[in-house]
């Protein structure tokens, strides 16, 4: 393998980036022994406590890792290629969240073994939680929010109907320790029933889900996740949150500025028929824009279908009303 001298460029991820992530290829290593774990084994680190990690990443000016290279040994990089994370194809009535990036930790998706080390190859998308694990007590709370707010499928009336939260994690060595807020809810992490630790089996994935009254919680767009480790020690890859979810049409009738027309709100296109007027009266400069801008909308609600020519005439008497 050839030997890279590189200068590491030491900075802190902050900025929360929801995307499909930017996973890593092969990590070429001249002697794959070196990062081989062993059974029970805990993390490993030299005797000098003034070392918070020892593997260290290697940024480009975006923040991104291009390599890795032990503390000791900075002339020594292994180099890591970048490619994109699949998440599979989302349904119509399916939305998708993920928190970090599917890159085993930070070293490559096709890893299996990632090195028993303290280590630090978090990147931007990883919003400082993700793909690093800090000698001490000084990443022992881990928050991070899903928020899909602006998904193009999230709509009024959505309702939450399973909720799947998979988080990918690493050297986990007791149970009943690490603890998981999930919107305040305080479960065990170890939710599979099973411990990660130093063993190889990198691929333990603790899998949350929820379903009817108990999925309510992702109505308003936002999931927000703590994990507390207690005094453990351990790595996470990322966050995955699949909502299963449906569309409750209004029962409400359309008011407009305090005129009840008497017609039953409904959707269109992801909003409320009196989310779009409310929209159209905060928009329009004037009164007269504001009725063309109504016409304009219940004209074409008319020619889908969507109201009648005695409901668009009610809600333009009520617009008409306003001042």
């Amino acid at each position: 393998m050839k030997n890279y001298v590189l200068k590491p460029i030491v900075m802190i991820p902050l900025t929360m980036v929801l995307l499909f992530g930017c996973s890593k290829e092969e990590v070429l290593l001249e002697d794959i022994g070196e990062i081989e774990a062993k059974v029970d084994q805990t993390p490993l680190l030299p005797a000098d406590e003034s070392v918070m990690v020892e593997i260290l990443g290697v940024r480009n000016i975006e923040g991104e890792v291009e390599g890795w290279y032990y503390y000791n040994q900075p002339d020594k990089v292994y180099k890591v290629e970048s490619s994109n994370a699949y998440l599979g194809t989302k349904s119509s009535n399916t939305i998708v969240s993920l928190v970090g990036d599917m890159d085993a930790f930070g070293y490559s998706p096709s890893s299996t073994n990632p090195p028993c080390r303290y280590f630090d190859l978090s990147e931007p998308e990883d919003v400082g939680v993700f793909d690093k694990l800090i000698r001490g007590p000084i990443d022992s709370e881990k928050s991070w929010v899903h928020d899909f707010t602006n998904d193009p499928q999230f709509c009024s009336g959505f309702t939450a109907e399973e909720v799947t939260i998979q988080i990918r994690e690493y050297m986990n060595s007791t149970f009943g320790t690490v603890k998981i807020q999930i919107d305040g809810a305080e479960l065990d992490f170890i939710e599979n029933g099973f411990l990660s630790k130093c063993s190889g089996k990198t691929n333990t994935i603790q899998t949350f889900t929820f379903t009817g009254a108990a999925a309510a919680f992702a109505n308003d767009g936002t999931i927000n996740i703590d994990v507390f480790e207690n005094g453990e020690e351990i790595a996470l890859d990322y966050s995955l949150v699949t909502i299963k979810y449906s569309l409750t049409n209004p029962t409400n009738t359309i008011v407009i500025e305090g005129c009840d027309t008497g017609v039953v709100d409904q959707l269109r296109s992801c909003k409320t028929l009196s989310e779009l007027i409310d929209a159209a009266f905060a928009n329009a400069k004037n009164h007269g824009q504001f009725v063309s801008e109504v016409s304009h909308l219940t004209n074409e609600l008319v020619e889908e279908g969507l109201l009648s020519a005695e409901e668009s005439k009610a809600i333009m008497n009520c617009t008409a009303q306003t001042k």
